[in-house]
């Protein structure tokens, strides 16, 4: 029995972990892309606003790194093979 309840537990954690990988990895790219806007200076953005901006899209992409990290990378392969 309680080899059932530590597969169980196993097979919930993989699919939680596989879950926050293919939602993270498109965050990264998001987060990437608003940094690379910001920096082009394709939108007048000044003072506190940039500032602002540019500390949201640096922490969104920290966020997404530390998460994808996090899950291991058995679980970054499985979403890499799930995905394409």
């Amino acid at each position: 029995m309680a080899l059932l309840h530590q597969h169980r537990t196993d097979g919930l954690h993989l699919l939680v972990d596989l879950t926050v990988v293919t939602v993270a990895i498109p965050y990264f790219f998001s987060a990437i892309a608003q940094l690379t806007f910001l920096v082009s200076k394709r939108r007048h953005v000044q003072g506190w606003q940039l500032a602002r901006d540019l500390c949201v899209a640096g922490a969104s992409v920290l966020f997404s790194m530390w998460v994808t990290f996090a899950s291991g990378y058995q679980v970054v392969y499985q979403a890499l093979v799930c995905c394409s």
